[in-house]
């Protein structure tokens, strides 16, 4: 146990703050934060990523939505498709060490050139504990430029959340 609590330690003790320590541990947590502070809460973000647990906006996995729904469109007609649908920007991620995560590549793969063309809010690196490194990349998806802005950064506290994950 005290191996394993190792990490956290500095935590614990005062010596580091939570935020800190999240940035050097959790692959996904600068993208979180920025989300969380400049992105409107009514945006919806669907992602390859699984790690949604700090996006205060609504975050749904690729993989959970295909499996729900079935959809064949591929290229800019599955930007559409997921833009109607409610979705306001897409996450992808690219790990680069097999041994720390892989992620499925088919998302990207299906959305093809239409990645190229959808604008770039912002790109992420992780670089953490074990040689794990991964990118990220948060396009807007068409037609969701201009949306209400008026909450962004504010907090959000939900009591009870859908299934999103």
């Amino acid at each position: 146990v005290v191996i394993r609590d190792r990490p956290c330690a500095a935590v614990a003790l005062g010596r580091e703050s939570r935020e800190d320590f999240l940035r050097r541990h959790e692959p996904s947590y600068a993208v979180a934060e920025f989300v969380n502070a400049n992105l409107p809460l009514d945006c919806r973000v669907i992602s390859q990523d699984y790690r949604g647990l700090y996006f205060e906006p609504q975050f749904v996995r690729e993989a959970a939505l295909r499996r729900r729904v079935p959809y064949v469109e591929r290229r800019d007609e599955l930007a559409q498709f997921l833009a109607a649908s409610g979705f306001t920007h897409v996450l992808l991620v690219q790990a680069h060490n097999p041994e720390t995560a892989v992620y499925d590549q088919g998302f990207a793969e299906r959305l093809g050139l239409a990645v190229d063309r959808l604008p770039l809010v912002m790109k992420s690196h992780f670089e953490g504990p074990g040689g794990d490194r991964r990118d990220y990349r948060l396009l807007e998806l068409p037609g969701t430029a201009g949306r209400s802005s008026e909450n962004v950064g504010r907090p959000l506290r939900r009591a009870v959340r859908g299934i999103a994950n």
